[in-house]
């Protein structure tokens, strides 16, 4: 059985997030040669490394999402036009793309079956 050094194995999973532009904690735990249960005995997920960890893999995750932005903005094609407009319009420009917002329409009678405006 091989015996790992846990301040080695935080490193090599810090060089692998910038290698490899992971973005998730998974895939992370995977390329490591430890067991993912040795992994989380070692780097609880509140735990500093933990926190260190996520916070690069966060911002890999920004970097591709704007990475993608530009080249969503910078496309011919519709379909990418559309999903970068549904990512930054509003809630009620979303709904009028999709066309489904619903107005929904009441009538409130009294016993007379008389219309009450509210």
């Amino acid at each position: 059985m091989m015996s790992y050094d846990r301040i080695a194995i935080l490193e090599q999973a810090k060089i692998l997030i910038k290698e490899k532009e992971l973005i998730f904690l998974e895939e992370v735990v995977s390329f490591l040669p430890i067991a993912k249960k040795t992994f989380y005995e070692w780097f609880p997920i509140d735990s500093h490394e933990c926190n260190e960890i996520k916070a690069m893999l966060d911002f890999n995750k920004v970097d591709a999402k704007s990475f993608m932005r530009k080249k969503w903005k910078e496309a011919e094609a519709p379909a990418l036009q559309i999903a970068l407009y549904k990512l930054c319009g509003t809630d009620e420009e979303n709904h009028k793309l999709n066309g489904s917002k619903q107005e929904v329409k009441t009538e409130n009678k009294n016993e007379e079956g008389a219309i009450l405006n509210w």
